[in-house]
């Protein structure tokens, strides 16, 4: 999940990793709600082709999937705190907890758990 684009780097803490505080959502909404749902779109297909690829490196192996249920959780999470400081905030984009990038992620997200790949 390292290599995806709003995934920030691991905060280092007595001198390893703390994953714990990661970032696991860094977008900022702009004024073409229609291109920041179309990224949020691709960030789901990275996403899952990330998750597919892990789980290719193991063989499918159950732990492997768990990592990554965690991660997309971590993801999600990131997303939420994002809207709740954009709302703290205040000013531009504040309004909504969700923005258009989230909108495209999720919608993209559950048509792939859906079954629905038709790359519209």
């Amino acid at each position: 999940m390292s290599r995806l684009p709003f995934v920030g780097p691991p905060c280092p803490r007595d001198g390893r990793a703390d994953f714990k505080k990661r970032n696991y959502w860094i977008d900022e909404p702009t004024n073409d709600r229609l291109a920041d749902y179309q990224r949020g779109r691709h960030y789901a297909r990275m996403t899952i082709e990330a998750i597919q690829e892990r789980s290719a490196e193991h063989d499918g192996h159950k732990l492997a999937l768990s990592i990554c249920a965690i991660d997309l959780g971590h993801i999600i999470e990131g997303m939420i705190r994002d809207g709740i400081a954009r709302q703290k905030r205040g000013g531009k984009y504040s309004r909504s907890a969700c923005t258009s990038t989230m909108d495209g992620f999720l919608s993209e997200l559950t048509r792939y758990i859906a079954g629905i790949r038709d790359g519209s």
